[in-house]
């Protein structure tokens, strides 16, 4: 596999490449999403199974409900999303699911983009072959990083920049006030793409 093209719109640098030692990722997880397709309406089993035949190294399954909720004016509404099928390693680390509506791969020990594109590919492509979709309107990848260290948090301004941190960087002139709980949302637009990044502190 050739090296991705990286893309830096907030530095223009491509070519720097930092690696920590101890990256902090809880989570790294790609969603590929299409509209609501005729040929998947119903039951979806049968091409569930076929799909999941072609997924490489995960050999537990579940399948579950997925239950969204809708805003009308008498009230909320309890919508039913249809099937969700998961497939996961042993270790539980890699995760596959399959919907209606989209194909999600995630891991909680991330390995590296190598791996991780190895088996998005592989759940991709087993897409293509059993369900039969002709088109996606949306692709997401989220990356989720949670701190624990206290020695860490409590010297934020140290390692991010204050801009990030909102008012997880605030100190009240007199130091009786101090930030016990912060949530910050910003959302980014580059040619056709949206970045939005969501932080906090929670004590």
């Amino acid at each position: 596999m050739t090296d991705r093209v990286r893309f830096r719109p907030f530095t223009g640098d491509a070519d720097t490449r930092i690696s920590l030692a101890n990256a902090p990722l809880e989570l790294v997880l790609c969603q590929v999403r299409w509209p609501e397709l005729q040929v998947l309406q119903g039951d979806i089993d049968e091409q569930a199974r076929a799909f999941g035949s072609q997924l490489v190294g995960l050999p537990l399954y579940e399948k579950t409900r997925e239950m969204g909720f809708m805003i009308t004016p008498e009230g909320i509404q309890q919508v039913d999303g249809g099937s969700v099928h998961t497939w996961r390693s042993l270790d539980c680390v890699w995760n596959v699911t399959l919907s209606p509506r989209h194909v999600s791969v995630y891991c909680t020990r991330y390995p590296g983009f190598e791996e991780f594109i190895t088996r998005l590919e592989n759940a991709v492509e087993s897409v293509a072959t059993h369900l039969n979709v002709p088109v996606v309107d949306r692709v997401g990848m989220r990356y989720v990083n949670r701190v624990a260290n206290q020695e860490f948090i409590t010297d934020l301004e140290k390692y991010v920049k204050s801009a990030a941190l909102g008012f997880a960087g605030f100190t009240s002139e007199s130091g009786a006030a101090r930030p016990v709980n912060v949530i910050n949302q910003a959302r980014f637009e580059t040619e056709n793409l949206v970045l939005q990044v969501r932080s906090g502190v929670l004590s």
